[in-house]
């Protein structure tokens, strides 16, 4: 435990030997530096505009079992499929699939039945990222403090994060794959926003290469995002379009929106 800093892990609440743990996962750098251009840092999002930069967000929150665990269960299998300089190995997979609806270049693939898809990971990994937001007032080397406030749903993902609950009620997941190479190249942090309906739930949303994670919470979720949630659905639905336009929108909304403080829809689910 040479150099660590002692505490109670924010996951599993033991008085442990505590890591540095990284807000956007060290794995989400590495995998979208661009090789071909002079900075190949990584183009991440904050509340200041879109920077390249190589620093990242830490704190001594984790105990070294509870970051190998949010690993094991998201963080390397997300990093693994999302968007590359290799290439899209999740939407790769899915364009090899039938879906269920096609419509203007969008697609919907129903992903319950997949056994090239784990549903559970992708989910494990934008909550863990999303509760991570909420435990810490993060500092980004360039951009405003980020904290998201999630009320009495901190503890139950948490508890779902550990593995000592089930997926938690009255929260859903849902996934679209960016077909536009822009939206491949960037990663921002989890961001208050808008979505149809969500006067009566909070929504977040969060991008990592290429994957746009929609995350609804609160008891008023209509049936019909509940039933696109990539985790708890029957069919278990991913969608693929292109997403620029919700990208550039979604960045305009993190640019000078600070979030460290509860907002008029940052209210408790």
């Amino acid at each position: 435990m040479s150099g660590r800093s002692t505490g109670t892990c924010k996951l599993c609440l033991r008085e442990r030997g505590l890591r540095e743990s990284h807000y956007l996962s060290k794995g989400l750098y590495k995998a979208l530096r661009n090789l071909h251009i002079e900075n190949q840092n990584p183009l991440l999002v904050t509340g200041k505009g879109a920077f390249r930069t190589s620093r990242q967000m830490t704190a001594a929150l984790l105990c070294s079992d509870c970051e190998q665990l949010l690993s094991a269960k998201g963080e390397r299998y997300t990093i693994r499929v999302m968007s590359n300089q290799k290439g899209f190995l999740l939407l790769e997979t899915l364009q090899r699939m039938t879906p269920a609806n096609a419509r203007g270049g969008a697609a919907a693939y129903k992903c319950a039945k997949s056994t090239e898809v784990d549903t559970g990971a992708l989910a494990h990994f934008a909550l863990g990222l999303l509760w991570k937001a909420s435990i810490h007032t993060w500092a980004p080397a360039v951009g405003v403090r980020t904290r998201v406030h999630l009320g009495p749903y901190q503890e139950a993902i948490r508890g779902y994060l550990r593995g000592e609950a089930g997926f938690p009620a009255n929260v859903v997941v849902k996934i679209t794959l960016c077909t536009d190479r822009e939206s491949q190249l960037i990663m921002y942090g989890p961001t208050l926003g808008n979505a149809k309906g969500s006067k009566t739930f909070n929504y977040y949303e969060l991008l990592a290469g290429g994957i746009n994670f929609g995350i609804c919470i609160g008891a008023g979720i209509p049936g019909t995002d509940r039933r696109q949630c990539c985790a708890s659905s029957a069919d278990k639905w991913f969608f693929v379009r292109d997403c620029r336009e919700r990208t550039l929108s979604a960045a305009i909304a993190t640019t000078g929106t600070t979030i460290d403080k509860p907002q008029r829809h940052d209210r408790r689910p």
